[in-house]
């Protein structure tokens, strides 16, 4: 009986492994001429409450969609490509809400995924050789949503404000973009390099609140102890406070994050 099931696993392992290494074509960096950049950060901060026990967290969202933080972000890590690299950035026309649909829905499971971990950007792969085909691309460059980790259930993603305290105070308040770059071969819509968004040196200093945020020191944060979107956790969220939540997330947005995130997943 053992031994079957060990016929078995072992079939699982060898199938998966061949799947692995038959489904990603060649990438070469230096021949990569033509690429396009799209952001999938979406039109809202979710604000995630961390409270003394589990039943204090709480999570809401904040509509930021007047600042058109996407297309600001886009048209940065283009500058920067250009800037910084010899590639040819291609403007392209794209459905958005298909592409942050697919951002939202959870990885596909399967053999290799269940043995080997989840293929996270798999579900982005038939989105990006039909954007490849039609604009003739080489690569595709993606800014999407990563969870940031804080030792606790309660962990920030994407457009982001980790916030927290007692019986439903607020200690602290860090607004972050929480997210990585990830290229992606244009031909068959793989997954060539991914990188955090972070800069690069350690940063003195790191900002530290009732709970340590510290984890947090190399991404682009602020700490909002000070300024009216302190409360925003417990306050209601008007158009005004809106409007400056989304000045604000439009300005973490630069360097030296941007481009040494950028040199990061673009250089092999």
């Amino acid at each position: 009986m053992l031994k079957g099931i060990r016929t078995v696993l072992a079939a699982a392992v060898a199938v998966a492994l061949l799947a692995g290494c038959a489904s990603k074509t060649s990438f070469q960096h230096d021949r990569m001429e033509r690429v396009a950049v799209l952001s999938l950060m979406g039109d809202e901060v979710g604000v995630f409450y961390q409270g003394v026990t589990t039943f204090g967290n709480e999570t809401s969202e904040v509509d930021v969609s007047q600042t058109g933080l996407d297309q600001a972000y886009r048209s940065r890590i283009e500058e920067t490509l250009k800037r910084d690299f010899d590639y040819q950035v291609v403007p392209v026309n794209y459905d958005r809400q298909a592409w942050l649909r697919v951002t939202e829905t959870a990885p596909e499971t399967s053999v290799s995924g269940i043995l080997f971990g989840e293929d996270l950007y798999g579900k982005y792969s038939a989105l990006v050789t039909a954007l490849a085909r039609d604009n003739q691309l080489d690569a595709v460059l993606l800014l999407i949503p990563q969870p940031a980790y804080t030792g606790r259930v309660v962990q920030p993603e994407g457009l982001g404000v980790y916030t927290g305290g007692r019986s439903g105070n607020i200690r602290f308040a860090i607004a972050g973009i929480f997210a990585e770059m990830v290229l992606f071969n244009g031909e068959d819509g793989s997954d060539v390099e991914a990188a955090r968004l972070q800069e690069s040196a350690t940063v003195e200093g790191a900002v530290t609140g009732f709970f340590d945020t510290s984890l947090f020191q190399r991404r682009p944060i602020r700490d909002l102890k000070g300024t009216d979107s302190f409360f925003i956790a417990k306050v209601e969220p008007t158009e005004l406070r809106e409007r400056a939540l989304g000045r604000l997330f439009k300005d973490l947005m630069r360097d030296p994050y941007l481009a040494d995130t950028v040199e990061d997943v673009m250089t092999p």
